[in-house]
């Protein structure tokens, strides 16, 4: 398994050092008026084949690697260069819990991020990582919120999340993983 890991992390790397990655938009639907009023910005990798395919089983190897900080920060630059450029686009992000202990992403946030941009963008927080100090999580999402983002708390039920880590960060949007609303 471990060696797996680090072929894993290599590629991974890899992709990003070749500009193999870019941003998959998965539509999310108003129940009510069943029309699309927003895209989770989703992190995709180029294949050899030229295909692309989702990132998200090597998030888990990015944070124990310690480069989820350059992944979270991509995906930051991507997304807020298209909201600038698409006046109309709203977007949520998925950002590590880890990236909480980044202040240098979180200056990059405050730079990138303007009003405008900050009402239409939610910064989903992940459970992929421990969430060893809520305290720095909630300070984290309460920075999320000074600059006029949504704080999402994403697959809430499968990771490390628990209805007191709710109380803390107080997200505004809860996402309860599939696996709890399938069939």
């Amino acid at each position: 398994k471990y060696k797996n890991n680090i072929r894993m992390a290599t590629y991974f790397r890899n992709a990003f050092a070749s500009n193999d990655v870019d941003l998959a938009y998965q539509p999310i639907f108003s129940i009510k008026s069943k029309r699309i009023v927003s895209y989770e910005c989703l992190m995709r990798l180029k294949t050899e084949d030229g295909d692309f395919i989702s990132a998200g089983p090597f998030i888990k190897i990015a944070e124990r690697f310690g480069f989820i900080n350059s992944v979270d920060t991509f995906v930051l630059e991507k997304v807020v260069k298209i909201l600038s450029e698409n006046k109309n686009l709203y977007f949520s992000m998925n950002v590590s819990n880890l990236t909480s202990l980044n202040h240098a992403w979180q200056k990059k946030a405050k730079k990138l991020i303007t009003s405008d941009i900050g009402k239409r963008l939610t910064i989903e927080i992940t459970e992929t990582g421990e969430m060893r100090d809520l305290q720095i999580i909630e300070e984290f999402a309460d920075y999320i919120r000074s600059l006029g983002c949504k704080v999402s708390v994403d697959d809430f039920g499968i990771g490390n999340t628990s209805f007191a880590a709710l109380k803390v960060i107080k997200p505004d949007i809860i996402k309860i993983d599939g696996s709890f609303i399938r069939d």
